[in-house]
């Protein structure tokens, strides 16, 4: 399949609804060109997907922001777990720059990395070098939205997520179409599941193979 340029890409946004002004679309060229540059010293794409890195990777990022541009409020929080090489997590600072969003990763190369993009494209996230399950309390209840692409199962992204939601908040995820077995045991959890329409298929055959998650956290009162 032929790649998908960065233009392209920004065409089809548009026709979505998703429409990049001219900073945003350069912020975008270069967190490409430092991903291809850093990727094999840093294991942060494959490099099998390094030469689709628009279709197999960006494209499902902005598939997070479609559904998050309705949800997401000026003051909402936001913390993309295990972001790696910033997928999501910088596409999602790149569109909604207003927004408090951190980045959380592990891998103390990887940090230094986002770091790096952070400063020479001018992003505003803030990157949290730390495994999730060390995380200091002041992270607890914090955030409106957890982001997470790759990272574990369902069951595990729950237990991870949930005490750094406030009541209401949700859980956001991209899993394969097995996902159902993933949810036993999950069954009380409020769940939404958004399927890629048509024109995101046509455009990415990956998606024709992946949901869209939207897991709901209960307030005190269980509503």
């Amino acid at each position: 399949m032929e790649q998908l340029s960065l233009q392209s890409l920004n065409e089809f946004l548009e026709s979505q609804g998703i429409g990049l002004s001219e900073k945003q679309f350069l912020q975008l060229e270069g967190f490409a060109s430092m991903l291809y540059t850093y990727s094999g010293r840093m294991s942060l794409v494959s490099a099998a997907d390094r030469g689709n890195l628009v279709r197999r990777h960006f494209l499902e990022c902005f598939f997070y922001v479609k559904n998050l541009l309705t949800l997401f409020p000026p003051r909402a929080r936001l913390v993309d777990m295990g972001t790696g090489g910033g997928l999501p997590g910088v596409i999602l600072s790149i569109v909604f720059p207003e927004n408090d969003i951190v980045l959380l990763e592990s891998v103390r190369k990887k940090t230094l990395f986002l770091k790096k993009v952070k400063e020479e494209l001018s992003l505003s996230y803030t990157v949290v070098n730390e495994r999730i399950e060390r995380l200091e309390p002041r992270f607890f209840k914090s955030f409106d939205i957890v982001t997470a692409r790759a990272l574990a199962a369902l069951p595990l992204l729950v237990r991870y997520a949930f005490p750094l939601l406030r009541d209401g908040g949700q859980l956001h995820v991209i899993k394969g179409r097995d996902y159902e077995r993933e949810m036993v045991g999950l069954s009380g959890h409020a769940l939404r599941v958004v399927e890629p329409g048509d024109a995101w298929l046509a455009l990415g055959d990956y998606l024709a193979h992946r949901k869209y998650l939207i897991i709901g956290k209960k307030d005190e009162d269980g509503i």
